[in-house]
């Protein structure tokens, strides 16, 4: 399987299991909210590092 699916199936289980709102207005926060998103997606998935 090619990156690009790779990435897209990744994506979609994130935005399945997260939800696709961001709630976040100022760029910083939005920043913040997404990447704990993508952390306790990871956490989920068992994809940790360390």
């Amino acid at each position: 399987m090619g990156r690009r699916w790779t990435v897209k199936i990744y994506f979609s289980g994130l935005m399945k299991v997260m939800g696709g709102i961001i709630r976040a207005k100022r760029m910083d926060y939005l920043i913040q909210e997404i990447g704990m998103k993508v952390s306790y997606y990871n956490i989920m998935r068992g994809n940790t590092i360390g």
